[in-house]
């Protein structure tokens, strides 16, 4: 191992022993965007943006973390000064949103359209030189307009200038925010893509001014190393943030994004496979968003400069034990009309949504279940989160009382928590051989000398992946969170995965869930402090104001 290399190591080891974590936001549509929007604002309240190492993100979850990492540094904001831009970009979806239905018509229609009016230009009988020439340009100018739609980039525009035409620095717009006005952060924002001609997925990191990872292989071979030619990296610093998310949030009927793709000396394999990719909705391989950290290990942070080429240190080990807060904005996948799949033309348009549908549905599903058996399994047999089974917790969008149902099992008391430490297990350990050694021997005297002399450990606390019941009591119980619970979190937050507008009482339904259940969840991450609980009864005045702005 280099010198960098046990470097980046250590500083990674070091972040994760002061509590580091990493965020997976994910979900479809302006539902998931709204959703993780309440998680970060709970996770910001709770004071532990300095402590979040990376923001990986998918579908709509990429609006979120763009949008809100082009507009402040997450780890220096206090509790409430999220709101501010929460009100922004709820502001967006309520009153204009990106792809509303009128938009999706005209897309549709608009091909034909374009089409009718060629058709009627070219039936004239009299084609002088000059009406030939006219006829000319009017097509030309339909194939461009034609292409600009057919190729996506009317949904990039339409996502640019809704979300990130904006300059941090003059508070002015600018035409195309790019990926490197995002760097120089402590925290990792990382977009989730799927590249639709190797079928493998591919991320856009905000860190060393802009940098792009594409795995090359369907399956990491355990120890991942560019000698492995397991994956590629290049610097995309002037990739636009609109065309990352675009792709990264991309459903059916959005274009890919075609990107040309660099040689790279260093990697054989890169030179037998194609130069372009065609970037594509991140969810396609994952729609949880939590194989940038678990699958592939990949933090841009940790990177360095080899021969002009950004190249990241192999941490999966490191990776393997920080804690992953994964917020799933997804929605359950419920029957659909089956007289639609009867008309001819319809049927294929229909089968070929719902079949992403389900495909997104199933790249998710499988993942939280073995996420949930894990949690079961540590707090069954009363261990600590380890590098078999990493301290993975999940939000979700389920009724407040459910998740609680579904964590209890890892609410244990402190003195518990300290027992499970490894170094009290191997302490009791050795007196149960002493007791057994003590039974045989005339010398009574001998295993009380050595209980005093060896103390039992006093075991460490708090553990990241185990919650203080202290802490889940007093939460559960204090009277704002009582009411939080009875007012905000029981109506229902049924919408669509769609870019479409989503009215006013339902956007702030769903913050308000995704806030609820990402506070409760967050005490698997760091307990509370004195003081905090307090301020949780200014929530409903400051949901009236985000959703109000």
């Amino acid at each position: 191992m280099s010198t960098e290399h046990s470097a980046a190591a250590k500083a990674l080891y070091d972040r994760i022993g002061a509590g580091g974590f990493a965020i997976a936001l994910s979900g479809g549509g302006h539902r998931a965007t709204l959703a993780t929007l309440g998680a970060l604002m709970a996770i910001v309240d709770r004071r532990l943006g300095p402590k979040i190492v990376q923001i990986a993100s998918v579908s709509g979850g990429s609006i979120t973390n763009a949008f809100v990492a082009q507009r402040c540094r997450l780890d220096e904001l206090g509790p409430g000064q999220l709101d501010e831009i929460a009100g922004e970009l709820t502001s967006l979806i309520v009153q204009k949103g990106v792809l509303t239905r009128n938009w999706i018509a005209g897309l549709v229609l608009a091909p034909v359209a374009l089409g009718a009016v060629t058709g009627s230009i070219l039936r004239l009988s009299v084609l002088t030189t000059c009406l030939a020439v006219w006829v000319g340009i009017v097509v030309f100018c339909l194939a461009l307009i034609t292409a600009f739609i057919g190729n996506g980039l009317l949904v990039e525009w339409l996502i640019n200038r809704r979300y990130f035409q904006y300059s941090s620095s003059n508070q002015s717009r600018v035409t195309h925010a790019q990926l490197a006005s995002l760097s120089g952060r402590s925290i990792d924002h990382v977009f989730c893509m799927t590249d639709l001609v190797l079928g493998l997925p591919l991320y856009a990191s905000s860190q060393h001014g802009g940098m792009i990872w594409r795995r090359l292989r369907p399956e990491p071979r355990g120890h991942i190393s560019f000698a492995a030619q397991e994956f590629q990296t290049f610097n995309a610093g002037r990739v636009s943030i609109a065309s990352i998310v675009r792709a990264s949030a991309a459903f059916p009927g959005i274009a890919p994004r075609r990107m040309r793709l660099p040689p790279d000396p260093a990697i054989d394999l890169v030179a037998e496979l194609p130069r372009v990719a065609f970037l594509s909705d991140g969810g396609l391989w994952n729609n949880l968003g939590s194989h940038v950290l678990r699958e592939d290990g990949f933090i841009g942070t940790y990177a360095t400069w080899e021969n002009g080429v950004l190249r990241p240190f192999d941490l999966r080990g490191a990776a393997s034990e920080m804690p992953l807060l994964c917020i799933n904005g997804s929605a359950p996948l419920r029957p659909t009309e089956s007289w639609v799949f009867q008309i001819p033309g319809v049927a294929l348009i229909k089968s070929l949504l719902q079949v992403t549908t389900i495909l997104n549905a199933n790249t998710v599903l499988p993942r939280v279940q073995n996420i949930r058996r894990a949690f079961d399994r540590r707090t069954w047999s009363g261990r600590r989160p380890d590098s078999y089974d990493p301290p993975d917790v999940i939000v979700d969008l389920r009724p407040y009382e459910e998740i609680a149902r579904d964590y209890y099992g890892g609410i244990w008391s402190e003195e518990l928590i300290r027992k499970s430490d490894r170094s009290v297990k191997e302490w009791e350990e050795s007196r149960l051989i002493d007791v057994r050694l003590a039974l045989k021997s005339p010398d009574a005297d001998w295993l009380g000398a050595i209980l005093r002399t060896q103390p039992e450990p006093r075991g460490s606390f708090p553990v990241p992946g185990l919650a203080n019941m202290e802490d889940w009591d007093a939460l559960r119980s204090f009277p704002a969170w009582k009411r939080l619970v009875e007012e905000e979190a029981s109506s229902s937050i049924d919408a669509p995965t769609t870019l479409d507008r989503i009215e006013p009482g339902l956007a702030r339904r769903l913050i308000a869930r995704g806030y609820l259940n990402a506070y409760l969840v967050s005490l698997f991450l760091a307990p509370l402090v004195d003081g905090e609980l307090d301020r949780l009864a200014q929530l409903p005045d400051r949901l009236d104001k985000i959703v109000a702005s």
